[in-house]
This record gives C-alpha cells, sequence and structure tokens, in this order.
C-alpha cells in the first residue's frame, strides 16, 4: 500500500499556525478588557466609599475644605469610571474583531482537514482496491498454472 501523502500539508500547517496566532491575539485583547474591568471594580468599590466618607463627615462634624475635596476626588474618580468605560468598550471591540477573524482562519483550518479527511478515505479506498485486484490476478494465475 503506498502511503498517503497530502499535497497541502504545507498549507495546512500554515494556516494552523496563523490560527494559533490569532487565537494568541485574542486570548490577549480578552486578558486586557478583563483587566479594565478589574480596574473599573476597584474604582466603583472607591467612589462608593467616597460618597460614605462624605456621608458619614455630613452627620459628624464636618469642614467645607473637607467637603470640597472629597466633591472633587468623587468627580475625579466618576470621569475616571467614564473614561474606563470608553477603554473596555473599545477593547470588547477589539476582542470581537479578533475573535471573528480567528473563526475565519479556524474554518479554512477546517476545511482543510476535511479535504484531507476526504483525501484519505478515497487513498483508502483505492489501495484496498488495488490490492484486491493484486490478490484476485495471484489467485487467478495459481489457478490457471495447477489446471
Amino acid at each position: 500500500m503506498k502511503k498517503f501523502k497530502f499535497r497541502l500539508h504545507s498549507v495546512l500547517t500554515l494556516r494552523e499556525f496563523h490560527a494559533q496566532k490569532a487565537f494568541a491575539k485574542y486570548q490577549r485583547f480578552l486578558q486586557k478588557r478583563q483587566r479594565l474591568q478589574e480596574i473599573k471594580r476597584n474604582l466603583q468599590i472607591a467612589l462608593q466609599g467616597q460618597i460614605n466618607n462624605l456621608e458619614k463627615g455630613e452627620t459628624e462634624r464636618f469642614y467645607a475644605f473637607y467637603e470640597k475635596n472629597f466633591s472633587l476626588i468623587i468627580q475625579d474618580t466618576i470621569a475616571q469610571i467614564s473614561n474606563i468605560n470608553q477603554t473596555i468598550s473599545n477593547a470588547q471591540d477589539e476582542e470581537k474583531k479578533a475573535f471573528q477573524y480567528f473563526l475565519k482562519l479556524k474554518q479554512k483550518v477546517d476545511t482543510l482537514l476535511k479535504l484531507k479527511e476526504n483525501q484519505l478515505q478515497k487513498h483508502t479506498a483505492l489501495e484496498a482496491k488495488k490490492e484486491e485486484r493484486e490478490i484476485e490476478d495471484i489467485i487467478n494465475s495459481r489457478h490457471a498454472y495447477n489446471s
């Protein structure tokens, strides 16, 4: 039986390599978005703490100077959260694009793998038929020789 050789093996290998790189890029974007969301959660916790401190200061003796500083800090934190929301939105867009690109490359790899499998099945069937013919020829030649 002849060994099966897939003629597009180098193309398949190259596409698999590109798909792996695309997946790694997608993972980096995913991690970036997750880090940004963690920063946002920390800012929201800090904001809530600042608001609680401001409310606590209103019930106790509180100087106007501190109230003004707390207000500025709260406004700054709100602005940071707004900026991080925009950055998260951009990161999500990049992540989606990277994932779509990975899926496109993965689909090409899957197509080549399916083609390889089909060609292997055809090759196996063809080689089996050849072997069967050879066996029949041997049997027929023995039968003709013995007659």
